[in-house]
């Protein structure tokens, strides 16, 4: 009975989480949703079509005004035209259009400035050649001073390399040295070996000589002294 009773309760702890979970992932899903489509619905305007709608309609309204502009003055210029022809005002004006007008020249800026075009001319060659004056001024220092700092490079790169040469044959000079106080350390112990060797020889061959001798000094009197063997008279 108490196992079914576990039982029982695990079950029903089982089946409440469950549903638990199933809400929350209900729940979400939904918020989801929810948050797609109002995201949908306020998509901003990207920043190109924004500037496409904006030079559309403000070459469509100048050019509206523009024709309204237009429209009123050929309606007003037609109207005028006819109050005229119909008048001697209008006859005068005509006869007055027809004769030659007496316009005054327009001078440039710089002949109502200085009086003179000339003067004006003038005033721009000079502020010319002064800028190219100073434009050559300036390139010449330049190309001065690179000049220098390439002299200078070079004299550097020249010791430098005397210094790195001056080097080497030093340290050349330095081995050579080296190797020749090598070299005759070499044939000075060479030739104390040969000395040495040549000594312990002589030395070996006299002792072998004075044992050989003694040998057969003892051996000769060994033999003096010796009996020879006596015969047997059987026969």
């Amino acid at each position: 009975m108490m196992m079914d009773q576990v039982f029982c309760k695990y079950v029903t702890t089982l089946l409440i989480n469950f549903t638990v979970a199933t809400c929350m992932f209900l729940i979400m899903v939904s918020k989801c949703i929810t948050v797609a489509a109002d995201v949908s619905v306020r998509r901003p305007i990207k920043p190109a079509q924004r500037k496409q709608e904006d030079t559309a309609s403000n070459q469509k309204g100048p050019k509206m005004i523009d024709s309204s502009l237009s429209a009123k003055k050929g309606s007003g210029s037609s109207s005028k035209l006819q109050d005229k022809k119909g008048s001697k005002k209008f006859e005068q004006e005509q006869a007055n259009q027809k004769s030659p007008s007496t316009v005054r020249p327009a001078t440039s800026y710089h002949s109502r400035r200085n009086g003179d075009g000339t003067v004006g001319l003038t005033a721009i060659g000079t502020a010319e050649t002064k800028t190219d004056e100073w434009e050559k001024a300036k390139l010449a220092s330049i190309r001065e001073e690179y000049q220098k700092m390439i002299e200078t490079i070079a004299e550097w790169e020249n010791e430098k390399k005397v210094k790195a040469k001056r080097q080497k044959e030093q340290k050349e000079k330095e081995l050579d040295q080296k190797r020749a106080k090598a070299l005759e350390a070499y044939k000075q112990e060479i030739a104390r070996i040969n000395k040495i060797a040549g000594g312990a020889r002589s030395m070996a061959e006299e002792r072998k000589y004075n044992d050989e001798k003694k040998i057969k000094e003892k051996a000769n009197k060994r033999r003096s002294t010796e009996k020879a063997p006596r015969t047997c008279a059987c026969f």
